[in-house]
């Protein structure tokens, strides 16, 4: 009994002392995209939703906002609906265990189809610097975090008064890791 105590402690160590060495390594994250398939909303035979995609930030307390090497994109979120994915950082390195956002940066040239008219996609005002994103995600044991967004192109744009089109962005994010 005593020897099995003794094994099953130094199995903990032995995970610990794993865990605790890998912390000082960088890892790498990779950020996808692709679009949820809902189509519970009807926004007058809307079937093409193009957003220019800039830059990906993520938000460490230890480090601030950091900057990931980004894919610039124009994807349509229409074709990314289900399966389809799209890169937008690919294996990056990065030496924070603790991250707690993740901010889109888009671009200018974002646009809908609505029938067979290209419109603009407008940002609202507090969303010109990024489109923030909680997270909350740890890395600590892991050598590649892969994040996946999921934005709903049906529920993000809404239709003003005036006859504009604005995007209030609903993403859902899902972390996965490989150890």
């Amino acid at each position: 009994m005593r020897q099995a105590s003794y094994c099953i402690f130094l199995l903990i160590l032995l995970c610990l002392t794993a865990c605790e060495q890998e912390t000082n390594t960088t890892k790498t994250i990779t950020v996808k995209m692709n679009g949820l398939n809902s189509r519970e909303k009807d926004l007058n035979l809307l079937n093409h939703v193009f957003l220019e995609i800039r830059e990906v930030e993520v938000y460490s307390d230890d480090a601030g906002w950091i900057s990931l090497p980004t894919q610039i994109c124009l994807p349509d979120l229409f074709y990314l609906e289900g399966s389809p994915v799209k890169i937008l950082v690919d294996n990056a390195a990065i030496s924070v265990d603790h991250l707690s956002e993740l901010k889109l940066v888009l671009g200018t040239h974002n646009a809908i189809m609505v029938g067979d008219s290209l419109l603009p996609l407008g940002i609202s005002d507090e969303q010109q610097s990024g489109f923030r994103i909680k997270i909350d995600v740890y890395q600590e044991c892991y050598h590649e975090m892969i994040i996946v967004l999921r934005l709903d192109p049906h529920h993000s744009i809404v239709e003003q008064i005036d006859g504009t089109y604005v995007l209030k962005p609903l993403i859902l994010a899902e972390a996965n890791y490989v150890f």
